[in-house]
């Protein structure tokens, strides 16, 4: 009886749902392709901060596992422990607060790398955009004022030659 139900409900939704089918659509539509971001699309703050996140968080894994094979041997030398620990077995015997303190450490240097890289992507684009505008003033006509003196003598001159 049930099977029959189930078999009915199926039957009725594939019934309702067949006029909702995709369509083709015409061909004198916009092309579904996706068109690429411009480049004044999102402003320079925005693709900074996406820089920076993405060093961040590219950097965390590699960070981790530094942080903690440095603990290790810290451990290790220190005479905390009898053997170097292997930091990549799943029972290597890490305190929850030791845990703590090498995600806390991992966190807190992956972030220092992506302020780092931060910081000398904006002073190198500051820097390049000076190095543009200097450009173009060097590019431009310099226009000196001229003395007093010099403007007589212009003058005589033009005075001169008209006559």
């Amino acid at each position: 009886m049930i099977r029959k139900i189930m078999t009915a409900c199926m039957a009725g939704l594939l019934l309702l749902t067949a006029p909702l089918q995709a369509q083709e659509s015409p061909e004198d539509t916009e092309s579904l392709e996706p068109v690429p971001y411009s480049e004044d699309e999102f402003p320079q703050w925005a693709k900074d901060l996406r820089r920076a996140e993405i060093i961040t968080f590219g950097a965390l894994p590699f960070v981790t596992a530094g942080a903690t094979v440095g603990y290790s041997t810290f451990q290790y030398l220190s005479g905390s422990r009898d053997s170097f620990p292997n930091p990549f077995d799943k029972n290597n015997g890490y305190s929850t607060g030791e845990i703590v303190g090498i995600v806390g450490a991992s966190l807190g240097v992956s972030a220092t790398v992506g302020l780092t890289d931060f910081i000398i992507s904006y002073v190198q684009r500051k820097k390049a955009e000076r190095q543009q505008a200097l450009q173009e003033a060097e590019d431009r006509e310099n226009v000196r004022p001229i003395s007093p003196e010099e403007a007589g003598e212009l003058l005589r001159k033009n005075q001169r030659d008209e006559q």
